[in-house]
């Protein structure tokens, strides 16, 4: 847990437009995977989420978002379609699931179900 503590006190998550910030809105990752930023996507289609892993392990991995995820895909870093890291599921409605490598950079468009 050094990391993500350290992480959470030296670049704490902001929100802007009076959002809660994440961590109130109930999103959490499996530990050794680090919630780089969550972000509305740059062609307004739903939003980015970016995850590093940072322990040096592989492993599969989670990010429990609080929110029911209706779609999810793999992009790039610039917010293009890309299965290159591999796949991404919705697990539990709420939840997504994937691999990643030692340091890895994941990132995924997301669209959340209406509520």
């Amino acid at each position: 847990g050094t990391v993500e503590q350290a992480y959470a006190f030296n670049c704490p998550l902001r929100a802007a437009a009076g959002r809660a910030p994440a961590h109130e809105l109930g999103v959490s990752t499996t530990p050794g995977v680090v919630l780089e930023s969550m972000k509305k996507a740059e062609d307004g289609n739903g939003y980015i989420v970016r995850v590093y892993e940072a322990h040096g392990g592989r492993q599969r991995a989670a990010i429990e978002l609080g929110m029911a995820v209706a779609a999810v895909e793999a992009v790039d870093l610039m917010e293009r379609p890309s299965d290159a890291e591999g796949p991404v599921e919705i697990a539990d409605r709420s939840s997504i699931r994937f691999f990643i490598k030692p340091y890895e950079i994941r990132t995924f468009r997301l669209a959340f179900a209406a509520q």
